[in-house]
């Protein structure tokens, strides 16, 4: 896969929400970035999953789905940063600074740490 460096001057504002699939009844987290609005239609916006990487979303979607706990996007986090390229990114989710600032003797805190240093 090639890697690619996204938005290296500016902090990047990034959602991770929760979406149900109604078969499956399963939960996923996905990646909502409020700024990348689609030029082609005002309503979509850029997001990110495992599965299908980057797509669009309207934004009234993210806006109704969920927040994702530290838990749950961590590892969505770490695929942004390390294998697609996205640098200086400003996670939005309310918990963020509270469990940055608590996991540090986890291995979310070591995760969130060697992330931030390799994107760094």
């Amino acid at each position: 896969m090639k890697k690619r460096i996204v938005k290296t001057d500016d902090m990047t504002r990034v959602q991770f929400k929760l979406e149900r699939n109604p078969r499956t009844k399963g939960v996923s987290v996905f990646a909502f970035f409020p700024d990348e609005r689609d030029r082609h239609d005002g309503e979509n916006y850029t997001s990110y999953s495992h599965v299908g990487q980057h797509s669009l979303c309207a934004k009234s979607y993210a806006d109704k789905c969920k927040w994702a706990g530290f838990s749950q996007y961590i590892h969505l986090y770490d695929e942004l940063v390390y294998q697609v390229g996205y640098r200086n990114l400003k996670v939005m989710n309310p918990d963020w600074e509270t469990m940055k600032m608590f996991a540090v003797r986890d291995d979310f805190g070591e995760r969130v740490n060697a992330i931030e240093a390799r994107a760094s």
